[in-house]
């Protein structure tokens, strides 16, 4: 089982930006939206931030294109429930990231955005609710 908290979900966030660069901003690769993981020669990748974090956490490329290569984090988490476990932060938090993401924010506003929302003060968080859209 995988196992995602806030802090390995910040962790994987910002490993993946440190990649990229701060400047990043993701390009869906087809018309139809974000994807999680794509096929790039022959080979299953991460494609989104969040679609790159969850492959080096440790979830099946192949698997997450099959099952979940355009669902968000919520419906991803569902779709591998006996293998993922996302702590209602992290959930929320990688929630908060994507939807930044998916409108072309450069992935470090979209991580700041998350941050700042994430304060015990920020209007969307709760300790033991999940966020969804």
């Amino acid at each position: 089982m995988i196992e995602i908290d806030y802090d390995k979900a910040l962790s994987l966030v910002k490993a993946e930006i440190d990649k990229e660069g701060v400047d990043h901003v993701y390009v869906q690769p087809y018309d139809d939206g974000c994807h999680n993981v794509i096929l790039v020669d022959d080979e299953y990748v991460g494609s989104c931030l969040i679609g790159r974090c969850l492959v080096v956490a440790g979830l099946n490329a192949e698997a997450l294109f099959i099952r979940a290569a355009q669902k968000d984090v919520s419906d991803t988490a569902l779709s591998f429930e006996d293998e993922l476990h996302l702590t209602d932060k992290a959930e929320t938090f990688l929630s908060l990231v994507q939807s930044k993401q998916d409108i072309g924010w450069p992935w470090l506003d979209a991580l700041e955005h998350a941050l700042n929302e994430m304060t015990e003060e920020g209007p969307r968080y709760k300790e033991n609710e999940s966020f969804r859209y």
